[in-house]
């Protein structure tokens, strides 16, 4: 009785974190609509924007996630004109913040990358290899 109890439990156990788990939607998973969304309120919260200032940026990142491509050099020159777009909606003061996430964000990618090619991490080099 024990042993069926248990086992029942483990199933149980199993099967509801399997379904907690496919609840969740990776980032890369969202509309674009969604992520301006997400970004809008994010920087709504961070940089005390008002109303107006944060339905102009919305509208401003709904714009560019409809045009980006694949392309780095294109991706670059839109960012440049969201940045030029979004200067003349934020105060300075606004406009420093803004910049200063964005170097964190792209700091914190770059750990990110760095971790994930340290030996303690996934790397190219077979496992069982040895020094010569």
């Amino acid at each position: 009785m024990k042993r069926t109890a248990f086992i029942i439990y483990l199933l149980l156990v199993f099967i509801g974190s399997e379904s907690w788990a496919q609840e969740k939607r990776p980032q890369n998973q969202l509309t674009p609509t969604e992520r301006a969304e997400k970004a809008t309120l994010r920087m709504k919260a961070k940089l005390n924007l008002s109303e107006e200032q944060a339905a102009q940026v919305k509208a401003v990142l709904i714009k560019r996630s409809a045009t980006e491509q694949s392309n780095r050099e294109e991706m670059k020159k839109q960012r440049e004109a969201t940045d030029k777009e979004l200067s003349g909606i934020l105060s300075p003061e606004q406009m420093d913040k803004y910049m200063q996430m964005k170097e964190e964000r792209r700091n914190k990618m770059m750990e990110k990358r760095k971790a994930m090619h340290s030996p303690g991490g996934p790397s190219s080099e077979p496992a069982d290899s040895t020094s010569k």
